[in-house]
């Protein structure tokens, strides 16, 4: 399953920083950022979306899923 969420990706570390913190959800297959469309894609085998989302927000993140 491909989860899309939106949020603010100004760089490479925070690329770097989303990957990271996702990437220790139980779940999670594989993180990707795109920095140009603003979007984090995330490969599960269950629908974690909103875990995801909480788990950014305690990064200070904002998501708009």
């Amino acid at each position: 399953m491909l989860i899309t969420l939106k949020s603010k990706i100004p760089c490479e570390n925070c690329s770097n920083a989303i990957k990271a913190t996702l990437s220790k959800v139980p779940g999670v297959i594989k993180v990707e950022c795109s920095l140009a469309k603003s979007e984090i894609y995330v490969e599960s085998n269950e629908n974690i979306r909103q875990v995801l989302i909480e788990e950014l927000k305690k990064t200070g993140r904002i998501c708009n899923a």
